[in-house]
Protein backbone atom coordinates (compact mmCIF):
# COMPACT_ATOMS: atom_id res chain seq x y z
CA UNK A 1 0.00 0.00 0.00
CA UNK A 2 1.16 3.19 -0.74
CA UNK A 3 1.52 5.53 2.32
CA UNK A 4 0.92 8.74 -0.12
CA UNK A 5 -2.70 7.26 -0.71
CA UNK A 6 -3.47 7.28 2.74
CA UNK A 7 -2.43 11.12 2.88
CA UNK A 8 -4.46 12.53 -0.40
CA UNK A 9 -7.58 10.38 1.92
CA UNK A 10 -6.38 11.98 4.26
CA UNK A 11 -6.42 15.80 2.76
CA UNK A 12 -9.79 14.86 0.86
CA UNK A 13 -11.64 13.41 4.17
CA UNK A 14 -10.67 16.74 5.79
CA UNK A 15 -12.26 18.61 3.10
CA UNK A 16 -15.16 16.51 3.00
CA UNK A 17 -15.90 16.61 6.85
CA UNK A 18 -18.03 19.82 7.05
CA UNK A 19 -19.79 19.43 3.86
CA UNK A 20 -20.84 15.82 4.75
CA UNK A 21 -21.54 17.35 8.52
CA UNK A 22 -23.96 20.14 6.41
CA UNK A 23 -25.97 17.27 4.39
CA UNK A 24 -26.55 14.98 7.13
CA UNK A 25 -28.06 17.87 9.03
CA UNK A 26 -30.15 18.68 5.95
CA UNK A 27 -31.50 15.07 5.36
CA UNK A 28 -32.56 14.55 9.28
CA UNK A 29 -34.24 18.13 8.92
CA UNK A 30 -35.93 17.48 5.53
CA UNK A 31 -36.09 13.75 4.77
CA UNK A 32 -36.24 13.80 1.32
CA UNK A 33 -35.51 11.06 -1.02
CA UNK A 34 -32.98 12.93 -2.89
CA UNK A 35 -31.04 14.70 0.21
CA UNK A 36 -31.17 10.65 1.71
CA UNK A 37 -29.08 9.62 -1.71
CA UNK A 38 -26.54 12.59 -0.90
CA UNK A 39 -26.31 11.51 2.19
CA UNK A 40 -25.74 7.95 1.39
CA UNK A 41 -23.34 8.92 -1.11
CA UNK A 42 -20.74 11.38 1.34
CA UNK A 43 -21.33 8.28 4.09
CA UNK A 44 -20.16 6.27 1.42
CA UNK A 45 -17.51 8.47 0.07
CA UNK A 46 -15.97 9.47 3.78
CA UNK A 47 -16.39 5.82 4.55
CA UNK A 48 -13.65 5.03 1.49
CA UNK A 49 -11.35 7.47 2.42
CA UNK A 50 -10.90 6.63 6.33
CA UNK A 51 -10.71 3.29 5.05
CA UNK A 52 -7.53 4.22 3.02
CA UNK A 53 -6.28 6.01 6.06
CA UNK A 54 -6.76 2.85 8.11
CA UNK A 55 -4.67 0.96 5.75
CA UNK A 56 -1.68 3.12 5.97
CA UNK A 57 -1.60 2.59 9.59
CA UNK A 58 -1.50 -0.94 9.16
CA UNK A 59 0.91 -0.77 6.73
CA UNK A 60 2.86 1.55 9.30
CA UNK A 61 2.00 -1.24 11.80
CA UNK A 62 3.21 -4.14 10.17
CA UNK A 63 6.32 -2.03 9.07
CA UNK A 64 6.95 -1.49 12.91
CA UNK A 65 5.94 -5.05 14.05
CA UNK A 66 3.17 -3.41 15.94
CA UNK A 67 0.72 -6.31 15.92
CA UNK A 68 -1.79 -4.67 18.39
CA UNK A 69 -2.26 -1.45 16.13
CA UNK A 70 -2.76 -3.90 13.21
CA UNK A 71 -5.20 -5.59 14.66
CA UNK A 72 -7.02 -2.12 16.09
CA UNK A 73 -6.98 -0.63 13.00
CA UNK A 74 -8.62 -4.13 11.42
CA UNK A 75 -11.01 -4.22 13.82
CA UNK A 76 -11.81 -0.36 13.32
CA UNK A 77 -12.15 -1.21 9.36
CA UNK A 78 -14.75 -3.67 10.21
CA UNK A 79 -16.68 -1.32 12.54
CA UNK A 80 -16.39 1.53 10.38
CA UNK A 81 -17.73 -0.50 7.59
CA UNK A 82 -20.89 -1.90 9.68
CA UNK A 83 -21.45 2.35 10.88
CA UNK A 84 -21.65 2.93 7.54
CA UNK A 85 -23.88 0.36 6.97
CA UNK A 86 -25.87 1.06 9.78
CA UNK A 87 -26.46 4.67 9.27
CA UNK A 88 -27.23 4.52 5.25
CA UNK A 89 -29.72 1.89 6.13
CA UNK A 90 -31.21 2.06 9.75
CA UNK A 91 -33.89 4.43 10.19
CA UNK A 92 -33.22 7.82 12.56
CA UNK A 93 -35.84 6.67 15.00
CA UNK A 94 -33.73 4.00 16.89
CA UNK A 95 -31.74 5.53 18.98
CA UNK A 96 -29.65 2.60 20.08
CA UNK A 97 -29.04 1.57 16.37
CA UNK A 98 -27.38 4.87 16.41
CA UNK A 99 -25.85 4.86 19.78
CA UNK A 100 -24.13 1.51 19.88
CA UNK A 101 -21.60 2.02 17.18
CA UNK A 102 -20.50 5.39 18.47
CA UNK A 103 -19.95 3.88 21.94
CA UNK A 104 -17.93 0.87 20.09
CA UNK A 105 -15.87 3.05 17.42
CA UNK A 106 -15.23 5.56 20.97
CA UNK A 107 -14.01 2.82 22.67
CA UNK A 108 -11.80 1.45 19.51
CA UNK A 109 -10.34 4.88 19.11
CA UNK A 110 -9.10 5.18 22.66
CA UNK A 111 -7.01 2.02 22.34
CA UNK A 112 -6.11 2.77 19.12
CA UNK A 113 -5.19 6.40 20.25
CA UNK A 114 -2.69 4.80 22.97
CA UNK A 115 -1.35 2.09 20.07
CA UNK A 116 -0.75 4.98 18.39
CA UNK A 117 1.61 6.88 20.44
CA UNK A 118 3.67 4.33 20.52
CA UNK A 119 4.44 5.38 16.92
CA UNK A 120 6.15 8.52 18.69
CA UNK A 121 9.46 6.87 19.34
CA UNK A 122 9.71 6.29 15.23
CA UNK A 123 8.08 9.52 13.99
CA UNK A 124 8.27 11.87 16.99
CA UNK A 125 5.41 14.63 17.82
CA UNK A 126 3.41 14.28 15.56
CA UNK A 127 2.57 10.44 15.82
CA UNK A 128 1.98 11.79 19.78
CA UNK A 129 -0.68 14.54 18.66
CA UNK A 130 -2.45 12.01 16.93
CA UNK A 131 -2.59 9.06 19.35
CA UNK A 132 -3.66 11.97 22.02
CA UNK A 133 -6.66 12.90 19.33
CA UNK A 134 -7.86 9.51 18.80
CA UNK A 135 -8.05 9.28 22.83
CA UNK A 136 -9.83 12.68 22.85
CA UNK A 137 -11.66 11.79 20.34
CA UNK A 138 -12.83 8.62 21.18
CA UNK A 139 -13.92 10.04 24.51
CA UNK A 140 -15.97 12.58 22.56
CA UNK A 141 -17.56 9.68 20.83
CA UNK A 142 -18.30 7.77 24.37
CA UNK A 143 -19.98 10.08 26.20
CA UNK A 144 -22.40 11.11 22.95
CA UNK A 145 -23.31 14.14 24.06
CA UNK A 146 -19.98 15.97 23.08
CA UNK A 147 -20.50 13.76 20.11
CA UNK A 148 -20.48 17.32 18.00
CA UNK A 149 -17.48 18.37 19.02
CA UNK A 150 -15.53 15.47 17.58
CA UNK A 151 -16.25 16.99 14.12
CA UNK A 152 -13.40 19.56 15.27
CA UNK A 153 -10.83 17.65 16.64
CA UNK A 154 -11.52 15.13 13.63
CA UNK A 155 -10.97 17.50 11.27
CA UNK A 156 -7.78 18.43 12.91
CA UNK A 157 -6.86 14.80 12.91
CA UNK A 158 -7.16 14.32 9.67
CA UNK A 159 -4.64 17.55 8.54
CA UNK A 160 -1.84 16.02 10.90
CA UNK A 161 -3.10 12.65 9.72
CA UNK A 162 -1.88 13.72 6.21
CA UNK A 163 0.82 15.61 7.11
CA UNK A 164 2.36 12.71 8.97
CA UNK A 165 1.83 10.15 5.91
CA UNK A 166 3.26 12.28 3.00
CA UNK A 167 6.31 12.36 5.85
CA UNK A 168 6.48 9.20 6.49
CA UNK A 169 5.74 8.00 2.85
CA UNK A 170 9.01 9.71 2.02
Amino acid sequence: MNLKLSAWSAVIAAILVFPSVLIGILYSLFQSNSMYIIYTVMVLISTMFSLFIMLGYIEIAKLKKLKKLEILMWIYFGVTIIYSIMFTVISDSNLIYAISPLILMGIIAIIAGKEILKLKRYYGSIAKNIGILYIVNGILMVTIILFGLSIFTGFVTLILEAIFFFKVSK
